[in-house]
């Protein structure tokens, strides 16, 4: 999160880009799907990476309304929240 709150514009764009990717397209293989959690519970890593960066929602929502609609990070911001919804 604080490449995307303090860096600069192709920073955070790409950082965006990598987010968006791995939400939107990413499949991990297979033997690798689940993972165990701090609780010893096996969980799927598509949940633990959604969640992980569903926790950011509120700051991306923010970085979302600072900056200009027509920009790419815009774009990515968008598509950000959208895979998180």
């Amino acid at each position: 999160m604080e490449m995307l709150e303090h860096e600069k514009d192709f920073v955070r764009e790409a950082a965006l880009d990598v987010l968006v990717d791995l939400l939107g397209s990413f499949e991990p293989d297979a033997g690798f799907r689940t993972i165990y959690n701090s609780t010893g519970m096996e969980v799927s890593l598509n949940t633990v990476l959604r969640n992980a960066v569903a926790g950011f929602r509120p700051q991306i929502k923010l970085l979302t309304a600072g900056v200009t609609k027509a920009s790419r990070e815009h774009k990515l911001l968008v598509d950000l929240v959208s895979l998180l919804e």
